[in-house]
């Protein structure tokens, strides 16, 4: 099942969460002092200038989401502001929800703090049994039902009367902290992974820059055009070994098409017809949305010319311009228009070489500074032609593109992991925080 797909219907089963597994349950004004918020004027600079109160917005939670602390904020109020606003000076370890604009991010403020009116802040009214940590998480699974009870027809906004009114549960202070302390070791994982991804990406961007335009040499290292000019000459990509030959990505491919312009039918049975849609995280994906065209069609289309399984695919047209992506092992299909099919010269260009090259940084930058900059941007495939492309030896272009291969699998290791971590953390919390399962408390469960 799809992560979309698994959301869903994620969002739907919280949306009628059922909490018969406690014991007790209240309201949300017999646990907390519900606190709103506003923001001073802006006119007054007495109120901003130097400020050192954080004063939380509901961006600042956006921002901050997937994290249970909230350490900071984009704007600071100072205490001349606190005195005269009416602001509310949350303390430590209070519940801060978004309720306008969108309903629902929530953090834990670490140090005392203000918020403005696109938020509210939920004191608890006895610490000792009220622990904020287990409901934060709680808010957070219960983010549907907070939508589904805010009313307006500009922006949704969550009302005080509605927030107060919401029903949570009372489990026993000590499993409150209990499961909050498993939840809150699973986001630290994940935070830990998402980390190491963007390590890895890091290292990638780096790969793709040193190695796509300075190479390898023949004991496997990154070669080096500070301490071995004289190994290196100038080209229109800049300083490359000298050993390497430029040309027109036109003149290296064997194949530089783009899909159909017409608005074929679609049929139930047929080929696929793919799209920039599909080009998803460097795969080609599939989805629950895909449609598919005639076969008639098809060869018509392909009368000379068929993708074949490792061409690389090119999003010419739309926003997402530059999303690369080869072709797996697939049933024949077709794309639109928004995609441009390549093919390298076998005796001159890998395509894995030439798909880390289109979605390298020297090609990215290049080739959004020509996009036609119209109504929808694109690039002609006689432009795309023309741009150059480095070609190392067939041989060293196979170490760059082994290179390049373990860091990609690193990262989609990692993101596996990832998606992983994310699953059962959501079974957890639904498990643990509507009383499906309990956690023991002093021996008894």
């Amino acid at each position: 099942m799809g992560l979309e797909m698994l959301d869903a219907e994620c969002d739907s089963a919280v949306s009628s969460i059922d909490i018969n597994g406690w014991d007790q349950t209240t309201t949300v004004i017999n646990l907390f002092d519900v606190k709103t918020g506003t923001t001073p004027s802006t006119k007054n600079s007495d109120y901003w200038e130097n400020g050192d109160i954080v004063w939380i917005t509901p961006n600042d939670l956006s921002k901050n989401n997937g994290k249970i602390y909230i350490k900071n904020s984009e704007r600071k109020v100072t205490r001349s502001a606190l005195e005269n606003s009416n602001l509310n000076l949350l303390p430590e370890n209070s519940i801060i929800l978004s309720t306008r604009a969108p309903v629902g991010y929530v953090s834990l403020n670490s140090r005392a703090a203000t918020i403005n009116q696109g938020c509210k802040g939920l004191v608890p009214k006895d610490s000792e049994q009220t622990k904020t940590e287990f409901y934060y998480y709680y808010l957070k699974l219960i983010k549907p039902i907070l939508e589904r009870f805010s009313g307006g027809s500009t922006f949704k906004e969550l009302s005080k009367k509605a927030l107060e009114e919401i029903v949570l549960p009372i489990p026993h202070p000590t499993e409150q902290r209990k499961i909050a302390v498993v939840l809150s070791s699973v986001d630290a994982v994940i935070e830990n992974t998402v980390a190491i991804i963007d390590t890895f990406k890091d290292i990638r961007r780096d790969l793709l820059r040193d190695l796509l335009i300075h190479g390898i040499d023949e004991n496997g290292a990154h070669r080096d055009p500070v301490a071995h000019p004289e190994q290196f000459g100038n080209s229109p990509v800049g300083m490359v070994p000298i050993t390497w030959t430029v040309r027109p990505i036109g003149s290296a491919c064997a194949l530089i098409r783009d899909g159909t312009h017409l608005p074929p039918k679609r049929v139930e049975d047929g080929p696929l017809l793919l799209s920039v849609r599909n080009l998803i995280n460097g795969k080609l994906q599939l989805t629950n949305s895909d449609t598919r065209i005639s076969w008639d069609f098809y060869k018509m289309m392909h009368q000379k010319w068929e993708i074949q399984f490792g061409d690389v695919l090119l999003a010419i047209v739309g926003a997402t311009i530059g999303k690369t992506a080869i072709v797996p092992q697939m049933l024949p299909f077709t794309v639109q228009r928004s995609v441009a099919v390549l093919r390298g010269r076998s005796e001159v260009l890998n395509n894995k070489f030439l798909n880390f090259w289109l979605s390298g940084p020297y090609f990215q930058t290049h080739l959004w500074d020509k996009v036609n900059q119209t109504a929808q941007p694109g690039i002609y495939l006689g432009e795309l032609s023309s741009f150059y492309i480095p070609l190392p030896s067939l041989d060293e272009q196979e170490a760059i593109v082994s290179i390049l291969d373990v860091n990609n699998g690193q990262i989609q290791l990692e993101e596996s992991y990832l998606n992983w971590l994310k699953l059962l953390k959501r079974g957890l919390m639904q498990d643990l925080l509507t009383g499906k399962v309990r956690v023991k408390v002093d021996g008894h469960a």
